[in-house]
């Protein structure tokens, strides 16, 4: 009797950690991976480098760089992202705004700059760089109106924008309160409990930033450069989907209204407005699949047409398909649930794994091969999110460039919109909290 009581025990101990190690794997990656994790450091997944330490807070971005020359870099990179992406733009009437909005660190410091980009006097994006000399990569720039937003959020609330990158903005109301900036229609969603809990981790990101020497004397040195205010950059590098400009990627209609894809905020609920970047993501990836002319893909996108309501429809199937948790969807489920949904429709899509190491060279060499070969690589990146959790964000690349100055961007699908970010900096933030690429033939 007494033999049958300790085996029922252990075997109800077996039952329990079974379960709690399911619902880590499940719901999210590694929680603050020590060095007694056994990592997965592929070129799909990588579950980061975290060492569990706190940022000091002593890490220095160096002087700030005068206006005219921050000026100087951006007008560089933005006359390169227009020849790249907006051949229909015409280049004399595109200037910077003086007006640069203020972007800090979780700590209150100085870090970056949010420069309106105006055509013909009118708001249409805005470039994101750092302020000082060992900060003055060029992180972000975009095509939409998000800097007037948060221009008009910071004047209404007296508030600041702590900017984390390489492309999240925290708006910090003069209240004490935090919220996070998502999508094109400027909807803010409250993190305050969840951003205080994670400020002291955030700061490594900064860190990885500033250490990354190489990296942040970049754009010193193109500025440095002769006509850097009126020459772009050379492309030394570029692979892109066949249908990857501004319209054509996975154009959803809203009137005369075109997305870049679908928008998790779309969702009718809260709950899969919060957790459902995954299911957008693989939602655009099978309907580009569906949409290649000639091909026995088209199963995998039912509704006639792109119109905003169709698309929803598209993505709630992925959605009930992933089923994302507390945290968003785990990079193993999201490949599983994609091939599950595509073999379901008769027209079967397989991930493509490579068991390179986790660096910037294999995993710029594996977005590359994607897009050759015209498939949309997914995107994961995760941060810390609250006292000890990790939150996803799943965006789809389109394109990859790498410019003569050595930079490395990727132009991504998220919340609707298209936007280029620097890939240098993403794959900095997801060697240190985990993350993955994904593309399937």
């Amino acid at each position: 009797m007494k033999r049958k009581s300790i085996f029922l025990v252990k075997l109800m101990g077996l039952i329990i950690v079974t379960l709690i190690t399911f619902n880590i794997n499940y719901y999210s990656f590694a929680i603050e991976p020590g060095n007694n994790v056994i990592r997965r450091n592929t070129v799909n997944f990588t579950t980061g480098t975290y060492d569990g330490t706190e940022s000091d807070g002593s890490a220095s971005y160096g002087a700030i760089l005068e206006k005219e020359k921050i000026m100087s870099i951006s007008k560089c990179y933005l006359n390169t992202f227009i020849n790249i992406t907006a051949s229909n733009i015409d280049k004399n009437q595109v200037k910077l705004s003086n007006n640069f909005v203020n972007l800090y660190d979780v700590e209150g410091n100085l870090f970056a700059y949010m420069i309106p980009i105006l055509y013909a006097n009118n708001q249409i994006g805005y470039i994101t760089i750092g302020a000082a000399e060992n900060n003055c990569s060029v992180y972000e720039i975009t095509f939409n109106d998000n800097a007037e937003k948060i221009e008009a959020f910071i004047n209404g609330k007296k508030a600041r924008v702590i900017f984390i990158p390489p492309m999240r903005y925290v708006i910090k109301s003069n209240d004490g309160k935090y919220f996070e900036l998502e999508g094109r229609n400027g909807n803010t969603t409250d993190i305050t409990q969840e951003f205080k809990e994670s400020q002291k981790r955030l700061m490594k990101i900064y860190s990885r930033v500033v250490k990354a020497k190489e990296k942040s004397q970049i754009a010193i040195n193109t500025m440095n450069s002769t006509n850097t205010s009126t020459n772009a950059l050379s492309v030394i590098e570029n692979a892109k989907l066949i249908n990857s400009s501004i319209s054509n990627f996975v154009p959803v209609y809203e009137g005369t209204t075109i997305y870049y894809g679908g928008d998790q905020a779309w969702y009718d609920t809260e709950t899969k407005k919060n957790r459902g970047c995954g299911p957008v993501a693989a939602a655009n990836i099978t309907c580009y699949f569906a949409r290649k002319p000639g091909t026995t893909w088209d199963a995998l996108y039912s509704p006639r047409n792109l119109s905003k309501t169709s698309f929803i429809s598209h993505m709630d199937t992925l959605y009930s398909y992933i089923n994302p948790g507390l945290l968003g969807t785990w990079w193993g489920k999201f490949v599983e649930s994609v091939e599950k949904f595509s073999s379901d429709r008769g027209a079967p899509l397989r991930r493509v794994v490579n068991n390179w190491d986790f660096t910037l060279t294999n995993t710029s060499t594996y977005i590359k091969n994607g897009l050759n070969n015209d498939s949309p690589v997914a995107m994961l990146n995760m941060q810390p999110f609250g006292d000890y959790e990790y939150k996803a964000h799943w965006m789809t690349i389109t394109e990859y460039y790498r410019y003569s100055d050595g930079t490395r961007w990727v132009t991504v699908s998220t919340w609707g919109e298209r936007r280029s970010i620097s890939y240098d900096v993403w794959f900095e933030s997801t060697s240190t909290w985990g993350g993955g690429l994904i593309y399937f033939e």
